[in-house]
């Protein structure tokens, strides 16, 4: 009898435990569906507001030429307070000698320095302290962290003013700051960017030059900021002459339906994809706005033939939504510079077979104050090009490369006529 008993206690457990068991797989699974689900919703919200945020540079269709959208990226109170010790706040924004007989000059920004986090201010006052600056002033050594974030306050007269920007993702509010620049070295993505094919730069340029002409004028010293150096682009870019079966202005670089080629434009639009990615885990997902414009325009063609440009495998594969992408050989420029760009301008500087390859890239703040930032191997930036004055003064090493994306404002101008060239036909 007590054997019986005995026995029948056991069972008892051993169908509580199997009840329980299965009690916590069902509640396990509950719990997983209701997780997705909750994915599922944040997913469809963040889709809806990139979605709105394409649909407010509509307006800039019915725009003359001498408007184009120039998104800034804001950047939330909340935001601000996790990367503070990384970032300069500018202030007092004035932009001066704008060239007005060209539709894309930016003329010349300046601004006051507001705030400097701790991680960076000694640079700052080593600059004060020894105004005349060597070749650069900013090492990655010199970081204390593998980043800097420069920022604006969004209130700036000088910006809400001004009809070619758009504040990205949401109308701004008063304390809001606006994303000017962000430079990363080291950066979590860095080990996988050497796994990328290595750059050749003798036997890879030679190769380049069979098939693609460099876009810099060498014979014209006043080509685009007294640009030197040699850049061979990748993508979409006006067609100067007006297609006489459809109107369309815009088309690919030469070159890039040629095989070889094809294996260079995508060496470039998986590098920057690390880029992009190393970029979001500073500020979490704030590299699907920089090219938000071009996202724009793909979803405005879609019922066009212009779509067979922007839609097709060659230029818009990439959900980063890139038309253009360069690569620069020992690229410099003379003058400081801003230009309206509709989207922000993005630099890596791959890993090269030549070792000492770096480039010098400078950000002027104000008259007294440039930062001179010697950009090392893997290491990247993105910048407003209309907002912020710059220029590349140096590049070390044989044939240094970087690569380089942006859309500019004349490929919109063309892009939006072709668009109500079509629509009218």
């Amino acid at each position: 009898m007590p054997r019986k008993k005995k026995s029948t206690s056991r069972k008892i457990l051993l169908d509580e435990k199997i009840l329980n068991q299965k009690l916590n797989r069902n509640l396990k699974k509950l719990n997983t569906e209701q997780n997705n689900i909750l994915k599922q919703k944040e997913q469809k919200k963040k889709q809806n507001s990139i979605r709105r945020n394409v649909r407010r540079l509509n307006k800039y269709l019915e725009y003359p030429n001498n408007l184009a959208p120039h998104p800034l990226i804001l950047v939330k109170r909340q935001t601000f307070q996790q990367i503070k010790n990384h970032s300069v706040i500018l202030t007092n924004m004035q932009r001066r000698d704008v060239n007005t007989k060209n539709i894309t000059d930016g003329g010349v920004t300046s601004y006051s320095i507001k705030y400097l986090g701790d991680d960076i201010a000694h640079l700052f006052h080593e600059m004060e302290a020894y105004p005349q600056t060597p070749l650069h002033n900013i090492k990655n050594n010199h970081l204390l962290s593998d980043y800097l974030v420069i920022l604006c306050e969004a209130k700036e007269k000088c910006l809400l003013d001004d009809p070619n920007i758009t504040f990205i993702p949401h109308e701004t509010e008063e304390d809001d700051y606006v994303l000017l620049m962000m430079y990363v070295s080291n950066t979590p993505t860095s080990n996988l960017l050497p796994k990328q094919p290595i750059w050749e730069n003798k036997r890879h340029l030679a190769q380049l030059k069979r098939y693609k002409k460099s876009t810099i004028q060498s014979n014209n010293v006043n080509h685009h900021y007294g640009s030197s150096g040699e850049c061979y682009s990748f993508g979409l870019r006006n067609a100067y002459s007006r297609n006489p079966l459809n109107s369309i202005t815009i088309t690919n670089y030469a070159g890039d339906e040629i095989k070889t080629m094809q294996h260079y434009q995508n060496y470039i639009w998986e590098k920057f994809e690390l880029v992009f990615q190393s970029f979001d885990q500073k500020i979490s997902g704030i590299s699907k706005y920089l090219n938000i414009s071009c996202k724009s325009m793909k979803f405005q063609c879609k019922e066009t033939q212009l779509s067979s440009f922007l839609g097709n495998k060659r230029n818009m594969t990439n959900k980063r939504s890139m038309l253009s992408g360069n690569i620069n050989v020992n690229a410099r420029t003379r003058d400081i510079h801003c230009e309206k760009d509709i989207t922000y301008t993005t630099i890596h500087v791959p890993n090269q077979q030549e070792n000492d390859a770096f480039i010098v890239f400078e950000f002027q703040l104000n008259i007294f104050i440039s930062l001179k930032i010697q950009v090392l191997q893997n290491s990247s930036f993105t910048y407003s090009a209309y907002c912020l004055a710059h220029r590349q003064i140096y590049t070390n090493g044989v044939n240094c490369i970087n690569l380089s994306t942006y859309s500019t404002k004349r490929l919109y101008n063309n892009y939006r006529l072709s668009l109500k060239r079509l629509k009218i036909n």
